[in-house]
């Protein structure tokens, strides 16, 4: 979700968090020339090492 304008960037259905699907989504938002400012997510603590130049925040 792009918070400047609550607009939808990506959206996916998965049976499971995995980290793999994380990393893939991400580059490819990112390579869509979108930055990611910050990473905010209920409980996957794994993206921390995935991204870490990027802030990560628990909801």
């Amino acid at each position: 979700m792009n918070s400047l304008n609550d607009r939808v960037i990506y959206t996916q259905y998965v049976r499971q968090k995995r980290t793999v699907l994380y990393e893939l989504r991400l580059k490819t938002v990112m390579n869509q020339g979108i930055r990611i400012p910050i990473i905010t997510a209920s409980g996957f603590k794994e993206l921390t090492k995935l991204f870490l130049g990027v802030p990560f925040q628990l909801c």
